[in-house]
């Protein structure tokens, strides 16, 4: 990846249009490492995922420069938001899983009690 920063095209003051079209692909380079990482199966798993987000940020950060993303890269609130709204996600996977379990339980009574009408006539 770093001799790929080196040996890069593409310049801070450049506009997207500026590029060639044959060095467009090599945009997605660092989108495909950072997936590629996040793909590794590791024991230090948290390594793994740090380097990926590392690729991916930096993805963000290029397509910020060249105008493809309006929105500021920036990786604290995002992380703080992803925690946040995994708790609200456990909460409701929870509650979905004990639905899911009573409506089963219901399911099975009911089918017992219809066997039992059956077996009665």
């Amino acid at each position: 990846m770093l001799d790929l920063e080196i040996r890069s095209n593409y310049n801070i003051n450049e506009d997207l249009d500026e590029i060639s079209t044959a060095d467009l692909r090599y945009l997605l380079v660092p989108a495909l490492l950072g997936d590629l990482y996040l793909k590794l199966c590791s024991e230090e798993r948290i390594d793994v995922v740090t380097i990926s987000k590392v690729y991916l940020l930096n993805y963000l950060e290029r397509c910020k420069m060249y105008g493809l993303l309006k929105q500021d890269v920036n990786p604290q609130s995002s992380s703080e938001a992803t925690s946040s709204s995994s708790h609200k996600s456990l909460e409701e996977l929870a509650n979905e899983r004990q639905a899911k379990i009573t409506r089963y339980k219901r399911m099975k009574e009911q089918e017992k009690q219809i066997k039992a009408s059956v077996t009665f006539l």
